[in-house]
């Protein structure tokens, strides 16, 4: 399943994802068999009185890197990788907030990934 990279998109993306392993759930996905995977979590977390939490596109994390990373703030480990809910097939793209690594979300693999950034809807 590809979803896409656009910013604004990670909460279709993480909804898509979730439905696509309900009606998949194949022996290609590390998933399988399994509803206790990040993205299932995330979408039924309630936390400080929110319900609408969502993984951010790579597009959104890049976003985040160059306006909140880069300027000291956000606290995020520079030495995790983190997951995207863009991805291809059953693989993602993930993100370092590494300053090496120059913001940049690239194709990766769902064992290499050792951090998750969730975010929540804002509304006016």
């Amino acid at each position: 399943m590809d979803t896409s990279a656009e910013i604004g998109s990670g909460d279709q993306n993480t909804e898509n994802i979730v439905q696509g392993n309900l009606s998949d759930n194949s022996i290609d996905g590390f998933e399988f068999g399994s509803d206790n995977y990040a993205f299932k979590i995330v979408t039924e977390l309630e936390y400080n009185g929110y319900s609408d939490w969502f993984i951010p596109s790579s597009g959104s994390m890049a976003a985040i890197f160059d306006h909140v990373h880069s300027r000291g703030m956000g606290n995020f480990d520079e030495s995790l990788f983190y997951w995207s809910s863009t991805k291809q097939g059953y693989n993602p793209y993930v993100m370092a907030f590494n300053l090496d690594w120059g913001g940049e979300a690239f194709f990766g693999s769902c064992v290499d990934v050792n951090g998750l950034l969730i975010a929540r809807k804002v509304s006016n």
